[in-house]
């Protein structure tokens, strides 16, 4: 159990201090993934960059994911082929909940990134982060947008994590860190004291913050 996403994110650090200082970007998901990412990125002494990644909602349903997609030029979409099996869905039935999700996205970026510049070095290690992992498909959804990037590592990192899943995801990352991985959870605050929302002011201020702080050490 942890406290809120700083702690989580503190106690996350310390399983990844052999990358302090390294050729190391970390992206956090948005919105949640954001305040974790930053104790990270602090105690490793590396930037911070946020990757925006939106869940698609079955209808009538929207905490049920039937998949997910990212920012990007060509965003990049991962759907859970099994719950849309098993709802009778189709890809092409999401198309509306995807392009209402894009403009969510678009909003967010002109928020957090008014200069629509991304932090992107293919060469360098990608550890995305998140504040946990229940059905994976935001994370699978990011991975695959550094796929497609030919990221040269990727690294996933998650406070807690579904056993099962960590292990689906072997198959998209160079690298899984969980400092919790459980067999089961039906949703990722069950393991958070403190699992409020995160605001895009928030996000906001921690990136900025973030950024100040690579600025003084360079």
């Amino acid at each position: 159990m942890f406290k809120n996403r700083k702690d989580a994110g503190q106690k996350l650090s310390l399983l990844l201090e052999k990358y302090q200082g390294k050729n190391v970007i970390i992206y956090g998901l948005t919105r949640g993934g954001i305040p974790v990412a930053y104790e990270v990125a602090r105690f490793l002494n590396v930037p911070l960059e946020a990757l925006i990644v939106k869940k698609l909602g079955a209808p009538f349903q929207e905490e049920l994911a039937l998949g997910a997609v990212t920012e990007g030029e060509e965003p990049c979409v991962y759907y859970n082929k099994e719950i849309l099996s098993h709802m009778h869905l189709r890809e092409n039935d999401l198309k509306s909940v995807i392009q209402r999700k894009m403009a969510e996205i678009k909003e967010l970026q002109k928020k957090i990134r008014p200069e629509n510049k991304m932090l992107l070095t293919p060469e360098a290690t990608a550890i995305v982060v998140d504040d946990g992992i229940a059905t994976g498909s935001t994370m699978k959804a990011a991975l695959k947008f550094f796929s497609n990037i030919d990221q040269s590592r990727i690294i996933v990192a998650v406070p807690v994590g579904q056993r099962s899943v960590l292990e689906e995801l072997r198959e998209f990352a160079d690298e899984i860190v969980c400092a919790e991985p459980v067999m089961y959870m039906e949703a990722v605050g069950e393991f958070y004291e403190d699992f409020k929302q995160v605001e895009s002011d928030v996000v906001l201020a921690i990136l900025d913050e973030a950024r100040k702080a690579i600025t003084k050490r360079s």
